[in-house]
């Protein structure tokens, strides 16, 4: 759901991110700034963070600080900065991954760890 959230709004010009957040994906507004060329993560400082999975909820970087400290994750940088495309792809793949486990298909497990690793490379 957050993937649909950040297309849609760079097709339309507005700074949204992916942003890495444990057990959480969520989406960030940016102030527009530089842009890596390498890794399409904006260098602008965070405006507001969105919840795509609860139906669009905007939240704080301070709401954001409480909800890690109530699922008792690390208060790392990165949990509220942009992550890469890349990461949000490989995060992709290890829910998909997590899930045919759940669902006791280890053949697909095997197929989708290939394509995390050979990204990984």
């Amino acid at each position: 759901m957050a993937g649909l959230y950040i297309v849609i709004a760079q097709k339309i010009g507005l700074p949204v991110y992916g942003v890495n957040v444990p057990e959480h994906f969520i989406c960030v507004v940016v102030n527009e700034g530089e842009e890596d060329s390498m890794s399409f993560i904006p260098s602008g400082e965070p405006l507001f963070y969105i919840n795509a999975f609860n139906y669009g909820d905007l939240f704080t970087k301070v709401q954001l600080s409480n909800f890690l400290v109530q699922i008792k994750a690390p208060d790392k940088p990165e949990y509220y900065l942009p992550c890469s495309n890349e990461d949000i792809v490989l995060r992709a793949l290890n829910n998909l991954s997590y899930s045919y486990e759940k669902l006791n298909e280890p053949d697909k497990v095997k197929e989708i760890d290939e394509i995390r690793l050979s990204l990984l490379e």
